[in-house]
């Protein structure tokens, strides 16, 4: 099975990514920003939101939210 993410903006507007990868648990953690590239949209009949692909060639990272965009975001 190819392990999902689901992404969450301010508004509650959920975006899944489908990894053709195994995800390693630390990876990916709670307040993280997350830029990936290489990502390929493919419509799915059966989801209720975005899907999008990670393939093999990827970009990722990972950085933790400054104490100013904390603040921001919390309100």
């Amino acid at each position: 099975l190819a392990p999902f993410v689901y992404l969450s903006d301010e508004c509650y507007n959920l975006l899944a990514i489908k990894f053709w990868i195994d995800l390693n648990e630390d990876i990916i953690k709670p307040h993280m920003l997350i830029a990936a590239s290489n990502l390929q949209w493919r419509p799915e009949s059966n989801q209720a939101f975005l899907l999008y692909l990670l393939e093999i060639f990827l970009c990722f990272l990972l950085v933790q939210k400054r104490a100013t965009f904390k603040r921001h975001s919390t309100k």
